[in-house]
């Protein structure tokens, strides 16, 4: 059966409220964009029952790939019904929730690297590095405290984007490549830093930070 005779199978047999949230996917379209499309979709906006009905008539169109994609999404979203859907219908990269997992939200981030944890991810260094990047204290104290020991790449990515504080932190661990960072500090705009890579005695010649 065609995936286009499944979707109008779908939409004759979906609940009125499904057929409008299918509908409003659909209009972003011009023709039938396929059940991969339809469950990235449905999982970006967060339609969990949706993705269940999605599942169900598009089992034979859909494989693993589409699965990762669903539990990365998932994650960025912070959407944790949905990242063990995705592990159930066959997700199985749980290292790559710990570079997507989102930051703002410090309770869901905390719970998603729980679950990639349980689920066998190991890359604790991706988190670290994640969590420096966006300037989390608790995701870079939770990946050290899991094994994470990439500090060179924490105070890198930390100095890039103008986090004096887990630069502080990552010196504190053992990070060694101190040389790096007025380059970075001075793409990061922060004086604050340049100033604190002279005072590890960088040998790396004074910038000028962007104003």
């Amino acid at each position: 059966m065609a995936d286009v005779e499944k979707y109008n199978m779908m939409m004759s047999h979906a609940p009125g409220v499904r057929k409008f949230e299918l509908e409003s996917i659909i209009a972003r379209y011009d023709t039938f964009p396929g059940f991969r499309s339809l469950l990235i979709d449905a999982t970006i906006r967060g339609f969990r029952t949706l993705c269940d009905i999605i599942k169900e008539y598009g089992e034979s169109t859909l494989v693993k790939d589409d699965f990762e994609l669903m539990l990365a999404i998932a994650v960025l979203r912070g959407f944790t019904d949905l990242c063990t859907r995705a592990k159930k219908w066959g997700a199985r990269n749980f290292d790559v929730m710990f570079s997507c997992v989102p930051i703002d939200d410090i309770e869901t981030a905390r719970e998603i690297c729980m679950l990639a944890r349980e689920w066998g991810a190991r890359n604790f260094n991706m988190l670290l590095v994640r969590a420096a990047r966006a300037g989390s204290r608790e995701l870079c104290e939770l990946a050290r405290e899991w094994g994470a020991r990439d500090f060179d790449t924490m105070l890198e990515s930390a100095a890039q984007n103008g986090h004096f504080e887990i630069c502080e932190i990552a010196c504190k661990w053992g990070a060694c490549n101190r040389d790096k960072a007025p380059r970075f500090a001075d793409c990061s705009g922060s004086r604050e830093l340049c100033g604190l890579a002279r005072k590890w005695g960088s040998r790396t010649p004074e910038v000028s930070p962007k104003l």
